[in-house]
Protein backbone atom coordinates (compact mmCIF):
# COMPACT_ATOMS: atom_id res chain seq x y z
CA UNK A 1 0.00 0.00 0.00
CA UNK A 2 2.82 2.42 0.85
CA UNK A 3 4.40 1.81 -2.53
CA UNK A 4 1.14 2.62 -4.31
CA UNK A 5 0.73 5.87 -2.37
CA UNK A 6 4.35 6.80 -3.09
CA UNK A 7 3.89 6.11 -6.81
CA UNK A 8 0.68 8.15 -6.92
CA UNK A 9 2.22 11.08 -5.06
CA UNK A 10 5.35 10.98 -7.20
CA UNK A 11 3.24 10.90 -10.36
CA UNK A 12 1.16 13.86 -9.14
CA UNK A 13 4.29 15.83 -8.28
CA UNK A 14 5.96 15.09 -11.62
CA UNK A 15 2.81 16.03 -13.57
CA UNK A 16 2.49 19.21 -11.53
CA UNK A 17 6.16 20.02 -12.03
CA UNK A 18 5.96 19.40 -15.79
CA UNK A 19 2.82 21.52 -16.05
CA UNK A 20 4.50 24.35 -14.12
CA UNK A 21 7.53 24.16 -16.43
CA UNK A 22 5.33 24.32 -19.54
CA UNK A 23 3.39 27.25 -18.12
CA UNK A 24 6.67 29.04 -17.36
CA UNK A 25 7.81 28.50 -20.97
CA UNK A 26 4.48 29.79 -22.26
CA UNK A 27 4.71 32.90 -20.09
CA UNK A 28 8.27 33.56 -21.24
CA UNK A 29 7.10 33.52 -24.87
CA UNK A 30 4.08 35.68 -24.07
CA UNK A 31 6.24 38.26 -22.26
CA UNK A 32 8.54 38.43 -25.29
CA UNK A 33 5.52 39.32 -27.46
CA UNK A 34 4.24 41.87 -24.92
CA UNK A 35 7.64 43.55 -24.62
CA UNK A 36 8.10 43.73 -28.39
CA UNK A 37 4.65 45.26 -28.93
CA UNK A 38 5.29 47.82 -26.20
CA UNK A 39 8.49 48.76 -28.05
CA UNK A 40 6.62 48.93 -31.41
CA UNK A 41 8.81 46.09 -32.73
CA UNK A 42 6.34 44.29 -34.99
CA UNK A 43 8.77 41.80 -36.54
CA UNK A 44 10.26 40.88 -33.16
CA UNK A 45 6.75 40.34 -31.79
CA UNK A 46 5.87 38.14 -34.79
CA UNK A 47 9.04 36.06 -34.37
CA UNK A 48 8.28 35.66 -30.66
CA UNK A 49 4.74 34.52 -31.51
CA UNK A 50 6.11 31.98 -34.00
CA UNK A 51 8.50 30.64 -31.36
CA UNK A 52 5.70 30.37 -28.82
CA UNK A 53 3.51 28.61 -31.38
CA UNK A 54 6.23 26.02 -32.00
CA UNK A 55 6.70 25.34 -28.30
CA UNK A 56 2.95 25.05 -27.67
CA UNK A 57 2.39 22.63 -30.54
CA UNK A 58 4.13 20.03 -28.39
CA UNK A 59 1.68 20.56 -25.51
CA UNK A 60 -1.78 19.11 -25.14
CA UNK A 61 -5.00 21.10 -24.65
CA UNK A 62 -3.67 24.37 -26.04
CA UNK A 63 -5.95 24.58 -29.10
CA UNK A 64 -7.44 27.97 -28.22
CA UNK A 65 -4.05 29.61 -27.72
CA UNK A 66 -2.67 27.91 -30.84
CA UNK A 67 -5.55 29.28 -32.94
CA UNK A 68 -5.00 32.77 -31.58
CA UNK A 69 -1.26 32.56 -32.31
CA UNK A 70 -1.96 31.38 -35.86
CA UNK A 71 -4.15 34.46 -36.36
CA UNK A 72 -1.51 36.66 -34.75
CA UNK A 73 1.19 35.44 -37.12
CA UNK A 74 -1.00 36.31 -40.10
CA UNK A 75 -1.21 39.97 -39.02
CA UNK A 76 0.25 42.29 -41.64
CA UNK A 77 0.37 45.39 -39.46
CA UNK A 78 1.13 46.04 -35.82
CA UNK A 79 -2.46 47.24 -35.25
CA UNK A 80 -3.76 43.82 -36.32
CA UNK A 81 -1.19 42.10 -34.11
CA UNK A 82 -2.39 44.13 -31.16
CA UNK A 83 -5.97 42.98 -31.73
CA UNK A 84 -4.81 39.35 -31.66
CA UNK A 85 -2.65 40.10 -28.61
CA UNK A 86 -5.82 41.06 -26.74
CA UNK A 87 -7.29 37.61 -27.49
CA UNK A 88 -4.02 35.93 -26.50
CA UNK A 89 -3.94 37.87 -23.23
CA UNK A 90 -7.50 36.93 -22.31
CA UNK A 91 -6.82 33.25 -23.04
CA UNK A 92 -3.62 33.22 -21.00
CA UNK A 93 -5.19 35.10 -18.08
CA UNK A 94 -7.99 32.50 -18.03
CA UNK A 95 -5.47 29.67 -18.18
CA UNK A 96 -3.50 31.09 -15.26
CA UNK A 97 -6.64 31.45 -13.20
CA UNK A 98 -7.55 27.80 -13.86
CA UNK A 99 -4.15 26.14 -13.72
CA UNK A 100 -2.02 28.17 -11.37
CA UNK A 101 -1.44 28.70 -7.70
CA UNK A 102 -3.33 31.56 -6.06
CA UNK A 103 -0.60 34.04 -6.93
CA UNK A 104 2.69 34.30 -8.75
CA UNK A 105 5.81 36.25 -7.97
CA UNK A 106 6.82 38.71 -10.68
CA UNK A 107 3.65 38.42 -12.74
CA UNK A 108 1.50 41.50 -12.93
CA UNK A 109 -1.95 42.07 -14.33
CA UNK A 110 -1.96 45.34 -16.25
CA UNK A 111 -4.92 47.33 -17.53
CA UNK A 112 -5.28 50.20 -19.97
CA UNK A 113 -8.72 51.83 -19.88
CA UNK A 114 -8.21 53.45 -23.29
CA UNK A 115 -7.29 50.31 -25.27
CA UNK A 116 -9.80 48.83 -27.69
CA UNK A 117 -11.42 52.19 -28.41
CA UNK A 118 -12.16 52.90 -24.77
CA UNK A 119 -13.39 49.41 -23.86
CA UNK A 120 -10.17 48.74 -21.96
CA UNK A 121 -7.86 45.76 -22.07
CA UNK A 122 -5.92 43.61 -19.64
CA UNK A 123 -2.59 41.94 -20.23
CA UNK A 124 0.15 40.24 -18.22
CA UNK A 125 3.66 41.49 -17.76
CA UNK A 126 6.73 40.54 -15.77
CA UNK A 127 7.37 44.02 -14.41
CA UNK A 128 5.36 46.39 -12.24
CA UNK A 129 6.15 49.35 -14.54
CA UNK A 130 3.46 49.67 -17.21
CA UNK A 131 4.71 48.87 -20.73
CA UNK A 132 1.56 49.17 -22.82
CA UNK A 133 1.52 46.70 -25.75
CA UNK A 134 -1.67 48.18 -27.20
CA UNK A 135 -0.22 51.66 -27.82
CA UNK A 136 3.54 51.19 -27.69
CA UNK A 137 5.63 54.36 -27.57
CA UNK A 138 2.67 56.66 -28.19
CA UNK A 139 1.18 55.81 -24.76
CA UNK A 140 3.73 53.46 -23.22
CA UNK A 141 2.84 54.19 -19.58
CA UNK A 142 -0.93 54.37 -20.00
CA UNK A 143 -2.52 52.01 -17.50
CA UNK A 144 -1.88 50.45 -14.12
CA UNK A 145 -0.62 47.18 -12.74
CA UNK A 146 -1.22 44.98 -9.73
CA UNK A 147 0.26 41.63 -8.73
CA UNK A 148 -1.50 38.78 -10.51
CA UNK A 149 -3.72 36.58 -8.37
CA UNK A 150 -6.74 34.41 -8.95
Amino acid sequence: MRNLVFVLLTSMFLNSSIMAQKLTETLKGYFAIQTALAADEFETARTSAQNLLISLEEQENQDKILNILNDYIKAEQIADARVSFYDLSQALISLLKEESPDSYENIFLAHCPMARKGKGAYWLQDSNAVANPYYGASMLRCGNTKPFSK
